[in-house]
């Protein structure tokens, strides 16, 4: 175990300046568990730090081999966008969380799509531009509520 690993993720969550209780909720993974991992008192499983790497907008990758993992190749979203699909979303919506409003470079900003089902049908009509908070919440919500009660989905139709 790699005894960086906690303070590491502590220093990024205060970076983020997120609480203990934004963390597990933007993560899904329990405020004790989250405690745990920064006090150096348990080694978490993969799953627990990539969800965490995500809820922090920090590389899955170096945070896994930061705690003794095997890097993953995950195919995401991003891997899929046609660069110059990318440039005209972000153009279009002027860099600016759809949500909050924030605004590159003050947060980070991703690109997501309206459907998430439509993962064939990437296209500018379909493309939205979310912070990465309101993104990871949007995925939480969805998770939990189903697509269906999704506010973007609704709001785009």
């Amino acid at each position: 175990m790699n005894t960086n690993l906690g303070p590491f993720v502590r220093s990024l969550r205060k970076e983020k300046k997120l609480t203990l209780k934004e963390l597990s909720d933007i993560s899904n993974v329990s405020f004790a568990q989250i405690g745990k991992i920064e006090r150096r008192e348990t080694h978490p499983s993969r799953t627990t730090i990539m969800k965490i790497a995500r809820a922090i907008s920090y590389d899955q990758n170096k945070l896994l081999e930061l705690a003794g993992y095997t890097p993953i190749k995950v195919k995401t979203l991003s891997d899929l966008i046609d660069p110059e699909l990318r440039y005209q979303t972000i153009i279009k919506y002027d860099r600016t969380c759809q949500l909050c409003g924030a605004k590159a470079p003050t947060r980070e900003i991703e690109l997501t799509l309206i459907n998430p089902k439509e993962t064939e049908n990437i296209t500018l009509e379909n493309l939205i531009v979310l912070c990465n908070y309101c993104n990871n919440v949007r995925d939480k919500r969805i998770k939990e509520q189903g697509i269906e009660n999704d506010y973007l989905l609704k709001l785009y139709k």
